[in-house]
């Protein structure tokens, strides 16, 4: 499964991969009466299938409703914990592959109710350490990087979907 997860991080669509890759092994292990390779094709396509139809169901079932809902106080502050429940998920594990990419060893520190990987500083790799502090924006064009305009632009952007938003929600309201 660690292949699965290593091949999954260096392409775009982690989730995808390491699901299809899991269907895949686990039908390829155990074929059943068909060719393993047919097996584990099938294996990918069905984990994929069952995945990711549910999830698209809800967002063209659930869409016209979201700023409706929006309105709602009490469902607006669950939402907003679950996002914060969420960026902290992918905060963690960031920090994990981090410390367990940049550091071959690590101590683990169990106190105070605490419980993580302290790196062993000698242990650093400084090849990864420079290719993470080199790849920073490094995949953006320079020209959208500096460029004022573009700036300008993702600003205006920035206004006009919080202004579609504010004249939604007032619509749904009966103030419009």
């Amino acid at each position: 499964m660690l292949d699965g997860l290593g091949m999954a991080e260096t392409t775009p669509g982690p989730l995808i991969m390491v699901l299809q890759f899991g269907g895949f092994m686990g039908a390829f292990r155990n074929p059943g009466a068909l060719p393993p390779m047919l097996a584990g094709t099938f294996g990918g396509l069905l984990a994929t299938w069952v995945t990711f139809t549910p999830c698209f169901l809800w967002i063209f079932l659930g869409a016209p409703f979201i700023e409706l809902l929006r309105s709602n106080k009490a469902l607006n502050g669950a939402l907003s914990a679950i996002t914060a429940a969420v960026v902290g998920v992918v905060l963690n594990l960031a920090i994990w592959f981090a410390v367990h990419t940049v550091f071959h060893q690590v101590t683990p520190v169990r106190a105070y109710g605490l419980a993580f990987d302290a790196p062993v500083l000698g242990s650093a790799n400084l090849s990864a350490l420079a290719l993470s502090a080199i790849g920073d924006d490094r995949h953006l064009p320079v020209q959208d990087r500096h460029d004022p305009d573009h700036r300008r632009l993702l600003r205006r952007r920035h206004r006009d979907v919080s202004g579609r938003r504010h004249r939604l929600s007032r619509r749904a309201s009966g103030n419009a």
